[in-house]
């Protein structure tokens, strides 16, 4: 059959995942801002089917399904030269052997950087890992043209504004899956970024990674190294987490075979071009305690991940109007040998260049986009309604202040707007010298954040929030944390009455209160009364539980399982503290990625 592209629609259950806040995360705890985006809490118990649009590429070896509504990752991709096991009863299991992490739910997770994470095929992390997009829905488009069937997705992101696009192509006789990634900074600023596709594929006791060999950099740490092939190479082999990247490879090739199922999945490109090659394994014990908590079907879970660095610790600039692109291959595989004697494939691409998409696609920049529209026309009529209650802020990735000192002379309102923009810029005199006095609940907690995090000024802040009136679970957990900071216990008591006592992140202030008020006791038994789920890369209650045992004269090792957080990293890599948004990017190399230009 010739290559073909066409929409393909799919129901799966769905869990919702609950805001954090309804306020602007302008100093959220975290590897990375999350300004203009928002951040999740929880996710609830059950699921409730939604019907998803996917994009569907397929010819007579392939079908590829992207999935726009979920941040445009590849969801699916199904080798018709391989056999389905019996047990595999997933949509289109007809075709042949599914390649991928084809959850057969939407579960989203606490992973940041927004706290909504899903397990699910392969994902596109630009600027950041787990990029802010990754459960949004993005722009797309599909066509067909000189024999091969095309889906494009992608957007102009919020925070940086920063433009991506990934162009999917299949050719009538191609047995591999061509991803040509296309990167632009428009605007007039230069901006720290990197790029990784983050490929999850399921993970069986005898899921063998096959990697060249090479010298490698283990996650999360700053100096540690090691040489594939190790000790161990199947999941099931392997007890604990664990990242690795590859320093000095020189091979194409890369995958996962699952010797139980007869195929595997395989990742090809040129390491010169994109040189970003990695493995990540939640370990056999680790994988089984995940599975449920990312699926509803028990499958254990790795990655495979290309990236245009070596490392996550790197990210690059780009200069303005400065561009990428990168051109990657997934295919099957039915041996390993197959994987390691792959040859890099050479399709006859289209050289038509990317048509990038803006933001038009999104709500929340809906409202915006009008505001720069009634400016250019100087229609103060035209000026959209507002309501700084809502989740729309005004986002850092466009060009906003002119249009914003414009609409707060007619709307006062959009003084708020102003200055919280102007905050999220990390323009903080500004912001707090258009927020000193204002009459807005939330411009006054804009203010308020910036005396504590910025101007270091307690009194100030203090007295900003309590003339405050937003009864925001988000507000009065920030509330708590100056109070803390002040030393002041008796007063986050009753703060910490005015909350959900069940909540987690509620639980987790409480017992901090009680180690600040010389209870630490009380503490402990505040924290292993709840039952607790695993949250990755989160360390607060296992610092909670060290200081309480510390006051007490305990050791604080090792911290209980029941915690659910993962192990301590080392003490370089410890969790950021509060602090302004630029302190948190390490490691920027003064290098940039050797790749093709983008034109």
């Amino acid at each position: 059959m010739s290559a073909r592209a066409y929409p393909f629609s799919l129901t799966l259950p769905t869990y919702e995942a609950e805001l954090a806040s309804r306020l602007a995360p302008l100093f959220e705890k975290g590897k990375v801002p999350v300004y203009p985006y928002t951040q999740f809490v929880r996710t609830s118990e059950t699921a409730r089917p939604h019907t998803y649009t996917f994009l569907a590429l397929e010819n007579r070896f392939l079908r590829a399904l992207i999935a726009p509504a979920l941040g445009g990752r590849v969801y699916s991709i199904r080798d018709k030269r391989l056999r389905a096991p019996a047990d595999d009863q997933a949509p289109g299991h007809e075709l042949g052997a599914e390649l991928l992490y084809a959850n057969r739910v939407v579960k989203p997770y606490r992973v940041e950087p927004r706290n909504a994470w899903i397990s699910a095929g392969i994902e596109i992390n630009f600027p950041v890992a787990h990029s802010h997009t990754s459960v949004e829905p993005v722009a797309q488009r599909h066509y067909e043209q000189n024999d091969r069937a095309y889906a494009e997705i992608g957007e102009t992101e919020r925070r940086l504004g920063l433009q991506w696009l990934v162009r999917y192509s299949l050719g009538d006789d191609d047995y591999f899956l061509t991803q040509e990634t296309f990167l632009h900074n428009p605007t007039q600023r230069p901006a720290k970024w990197q790029l990784w596709s983050n490929c999850g594929v399921d993970a069986y006791a005898d899921s063998e990674f096959i990697y060249p060999p090479a010298k490698l950099f283990v996650h999360n740490s700053k100096d540690q190294y090691d040489r594939w092939p190790m000790k161990w190479s199947k999941v099931g082999e392997r007890e604990g987490m664990l990242g690795l990247f590859w320093l000095d490879q020189t091979d194409v090739y890369y995958g996962i075979f699952h010797h139980s199922r007869g195929y595997g999945m395989m990742h090809l490109a040129d390491p010169k071009l994109v040189p970003g090659m990695k493995l990540w394994t939640f370990g056999w014990e680790g994988t089984k305690r995940w599975a449920d908590l990312l699926s509803d079907d028990h499958r254990g879970y790795a990655e495979i991940q290309s990236g245009a660095f070596k490392t996550q610790e790197e990210f690059g600039t780009m200069a303005p109007g400065q561009g990428h692109r990168y051109v990657e291959f997934w295919a099957g595989a039915d041996s390993v040998d197959a994987i390691r004697k792959a040859k890099l494939p050479q399709p006859k691409l289209g050289t038509h260049p990317p048509q990038w998409f803006g933001m038009e696609h999104i709500p929340e920049a809906k409202v915006w986009l009008a505001l720069l529209d009634a400016h250019r026309k100087n229609a103060p009529s035209s000026i959209p309604a507002y309501d700084p209650a809502g989740t729309d802020w005004p986002p850092t990735g466009l060009e906003l202040e002119q249009a914003l000192r414009w609409a707060a002379e007619h709307k006062a309102v959009y003084r708020t707007a102003l200055g919280t923009w102007l905050a999220a810029r990390e323009r903080f005199g500004d912001a707090s010298a258009v927020l000193e006095d204002c009459g807005d609940d939330y411009g006054r907690r804009v203010r308020g954040l910036l005396a504590w995090r910025i101007e270091r000024n307690l009194s100030k802040a203090r007295k900003e929030f309590e003339r405050v009136g937003i009864d925001d679970t988000g507000h009065l957990l920030d509330h708590d944390a100056l109070l803390a900071h002040m030393g002041d216990h008796a007063a986050r008591e009753k703060i910490l009455d005015r909350l959900p006592a069940q909540e987690g992140r509620v639980v987790e202030r409480i017992a901090d209160r009680l180690v600040g008020a010389g209870r630490p006791q009380e503490a402990i038994d505040t924290l292993m009364a709840r039952p607790w789920v695993l949250q990755h890369e989160r360390w607060i209650r296992t610092d909670i539980w060290r200081r309480a045992r510390a006051a007490l004269g305990l050791d604080q090792d090792p911290v209980p399982k029941e915690l659910a957080e993962d192990p301590v990293p080392p003490a370089s890599e410890a969790p950021t503290p509060h602090g302004p948004m630029d302190g948190v990017l390490r490691r920027v190399p003064d290098h940039e990625p050797t790749n093709s230009p983008c034109t």
